[in-house]
């Protein structure tokens, strides 16, 4: 019996140790529902922070690409010469994903939608390519003839 009691017993303490406690996650605090006080300083925290830039400095026609962003541009292109607009604008918004600032990318959508019969949608690519490309360049007025 004795040699049924060691193991019986290391296996019962075994049992008995309990994981040591977890501490309790941190509530979630909605900034709308707390004193004027306490939201105040959350505001002050977030004009500390540096204001984010939407838009970078236009480029010139001149300015070298991702060779990953001028491959997919050079088959939507090839899309557009064939007709094939809704292939056009899939490589586009693939070309975007990767280069959202690169202003070919919005006068190829603007382009494209166009032909599609989007002119609402052409319209908008062509307004938020003006924001990436200098004007008086030849994109510049592209994108300005089908604004």
């Amino acid at each position: 019996m004795k040699q049924f009691t060691l193991p019986a017993l290391l296996f019962l303490s075994a049992c008995a140790s309990a994981p040591a406690p977890q501490p309790a996650p941190s509530p979630v605090v909605n900034r709308q529902s707390l004193p004027a006080e306490t939201a105040d300083s959350g505001a002050a925290e977030s004009q500390q922070r540096p204001a984010e830039i939407l838009a970078s400095e236009p480029r010139n026609e001149g300015d070298s690409r991702n060779p990953a962003v001028a491959d997919l541009l050079a088959m939507a292109e090839q899309g557009m010469g064939a007709g094939e607009y809704n292939r056009s604008v899939a490589l586009a918004e693939r070309a975007m994903l990767i280069d959202r600032y690169d202003p070919e990318v919005y006068l190829l959508l603007a382009r494209a939608h166009r032909s599609l019969g989007n002119l609402a949608l052409s319209r908008q690519y062509a307004a938020r390519g003006l924001a990436y490309t200098e004007p008086g360049s030849l994109i510049y007025a592209n994108l300005q003839a089908l604004r």
